[in-house]
């Protein structure tokens, strides 16, 4: 009889607001949890998107620079007389005693008589 009332007077007893306060807190243990891993794919989803927009960007930035190449390449004095002559134009040189060079004030008289 000794031991049964030694198991007895050792058992160990839970308390329902003690067990209330142990779902409690799992309960928002776990949500906490759910909630980290939302805001952390969010996180990753924004982190994409900013790489998907630095990709556009760099993209977009060579396609500038190859417009750019290729308007230079096009306003050429040089290469604009090559492409005149393999297409064979009537356009003409100008005599360098043709042109007439004007003076500011000149500019400035011209412009106001028009």
């Amino acid at each position: 009889m000794n031991s049964t009332m030694s198991s007895r007077k050792f058992q160990h007893r839970i308390s329902f607001g003690f067990l209330m306060w142990m779902i409690v807190l799992a309960t928002l243990l776990s949500g906490s949890g759910v909630y980290y891993a939302v805001l952390k794919n969010s996180q990753l989803g924004v982190s994409r998107e900013i790489d998907r927009m630095r990709d556009e960007i760099a993209s977009l930035n060579l396609a500038r620079d190859q417009y750019k190449a290729k308007v230079s390449m096009r306003t050429n004095r040089w290469a604009i007389r090559d492409r005149l002559a393999q297409d064979r134009s009537v356009l003409a040189e100008i005599d360098p005693s043709q042109i007439e060079v004007m003076q500011s004030e000149n500019c400035r008289n011209v412009a106001m008589n028009k």
